[in-house]
């Protein structure tokens, strides 16, 4: 005869209320609730034959997962917050961006990692059914290889208990990155899939160009205004672009400025004089503050942090005072004629 048993004891509590046995026929009640995010669950059990003449008994473990097995489309999408570094894209099929800045000494890690279901969320045409598998593929849909933008696991599997798949994807920000990935999203069957399209950026040899040496701005001479504070600006736009061999044109783009005293900006300029705007977007010139003929130098730095230090000649006028070169009297003689000249 049959018998159902669970730890070496007969079935009971939920799982003997969901099973049932005629003499080794068992059928499994399949109505269940979500678990995490997924319906799945899985029920394991032995089927025990015992000999009706014997005192002896055989075993076999019977594991039974009940889940999602019947999609027949997927779809993913950006959640509605993904993690900082991702956004929304829309240029060259993508769909989404992974935007990094460049390993530096001093950070914590030279690779970063992230929970894909944190950033990604897929759903199929059954309700409460998911994903079964993810996994990071080349643009022909073969899977990666790759050693610098990978997943722990290639593909990554749907966990048996929870009923989750949980890709972690690592990037490494040791050298520059400008390429395109694609996430694929699976169901159970193979022929039921979505890839989502994304770009990453790692920056960090991106370097600064002038585009607009001659600008007005290198060279600033105005009339002083001793009577208040006056805040001049001049403005820093189209000045300056960035590229590499690897980085488009302004993928890191330069994010801030400092206004220095010396050509290796080893110490700033006095900012109650001239300073760089709140939003980086002015070179501000405080007429109040007189200056003469002089040199600054402007330092432009990129989200990486490369810069560019160039030279800027300034004169503020308008405070000019008036001393005599030679403190002696001035005399002369004027001889007066009477009479016709």
């Amino acid at each position: 005869m049959y018998s159902l048993y669970s730890g070496g004891y007969p079935v009971s509590g939920d799982l003997a209320a969901r099973l049932s046995n005629s003499n080794g026929d068992v059928q499994i009640n399949t109505d269940i609730t979500a678990v995490g995010n997924e319906v799945q669950q899985v029920f394991e059990f032995s089927l025990r034959a015992t000999p009706r003449t014997a005192a002896v008994f055989a075993d076999k473990a019977v594991r039974v997962t009940v889940g999602c097995f019947s999609e027949t489309a997927i779809s993913g999408a950006l959640v509605a917050s993904p993690p900082a570094n991702f956004s929304s894209f829309s240029d060259d099929g993508a769909v989404f961006k992974i935007y990094l800045l460049g390993f530096r000494q001093g950070d914590a890690a030279d690779t970063f990692s992230v929970h894909l279901n944190s950033v990604f969320q897929w759903t199929t045409d059954i309700p409460d059914c998911f994903e079964s598998q993810l996994t990071l593929v080349d643009n022909a849909g073969a899977p990666t290889t790759d050693s610098v933008i990978f997943l722990d696991s290639n593909p990554t599997l749907k966990d048996e208990v929870t009923g989750l798949v949980d890709a972690m994807l690592n990037i490494n920000r040791t050298n520059p990155i400008y390429t395109d990935i694609f996430v694929k999203g699976q169901t159970s069957n193979s022929a039921v899939y979505s890839t989502l399209k994304g770009k990453v950026t790692v920056c960090g040899d991106e370097e600064i160009t002038n585009i607009d040496p001659t600008n007005s701005l290198f060279s600033i001479e105005e009339s002083g205004n001793p009577d208040a504070e006056e805040w001049r600006q001049f403005s820093l736009t189209g000045i300056y672009q960035t590229g590499s061999a690897i980085l488009p044109t302004n993928e890191c783009p330069v994010s801030n400025y400092r206004v220095c005293a010396d050509s290796l900006c080893a110490s700033e300029y006095d900012t109650g004089s001239i300073r760089i705007s709140a939003d980086a977007s002015f070179l501000e010139v405080n007429a109040n503050v007189p200056i003469a003929p002089t040199t600054i130098y402007l330092e432009s730095i990129t989200v990486s942090g490369n810069s560019l230090i160039e030279p800027v000649s300034i004169f503020v006028c308008g405070f000019e005072t008036f001393s005599l070169t030679d403190a002696a009297p001035y005399t002369d003689t004027i001889e007066v004629f009477s009479g016709e000249h």
